[in-house]
């Protein structure tokens, strides 16, 4: 599991800090390596995946942002 602390403010993390990526849940498979999932994190931090987001009030006010 890869969690920030609760309240984490970002599309892709739920508010108990737990990180919504696929590859930390149904699509993980052993041969994936930790450098893959941070790196995999630290993209997700950078560009936020809006077509799965993990807080969808803060995937609205993210898609504001976006066209301002």
């Amino acid at each position: 599991m890869c969690k920030f602390p609760a309240g984490f403010f970002h599309v892709n993390v739920y508010d108990t800090g737990r990180v919504c990526m696929s590859i930390l849940g149904k699509a993980w498979k052993p041969s994936i390596t930790v450098q893959q999932i941070l790196v995999s994190v630290q993209e997700l931090l950078d560009s936020p995946n809006t077509t799965s987001p993990a807080q969808l009030i803060i995937n609205r006010l993210f898609a504001k942002v976006l066209k301002h």
